[in-house]
């Protein structure tokens, strides 16, 4: 497994009909990197705290580092950086994680059921 830790501060001040565009926009590009060889998942995440930079964050899971790679090298990804920044995107970060040896299996609590 590898993650892209994807965060942005997306344009929160559209009116209505331009939020609903973007937000369609930003559903397409999603999509499209679930068609990517390797993409597992995709999670959506956002500040708890409003005025929190950046405010939002995608992980996007993928197989292998490979996949990641070939994901970020992608006339694709360009693609959507270019439109997210066009649609009043601000404040990109990017992370790149890879399995820490041992712990190639997520720990998680016993079961607790009564």
């Amino acid at each position: 497994m590898a993650l892209i830790i994807m965060c942005v501060d997306e344009p929160l001040q559209l009116a209505e009909q331009a939020w609903d565009a973007y937000v369609e926009q930003r559903d397409g590009w999603f999509a499209a990197i679930l068609k990517r060889p390797g993409c597992r998942e995709i999670r959506g995440y956002m500040a708890p705290y409003y005025g929190t930079s950046p405010g939002s964050a995608a992980h996007i899971e993928f197989s292998t580092m490979e996949a990641v790679h070939s994901f970020l090298e992608s006339d694709l990804y360009r693609k959507i950086i270019s439109e997210a920044r066009g649609a009043g995107c601000t404040n990109f970060r990017l992370e790149v994680w890879d399995v820490r040896p041992g712990f190639a299996e997520p720990l998680r609590p016993e079961s607790t059921a009564e």
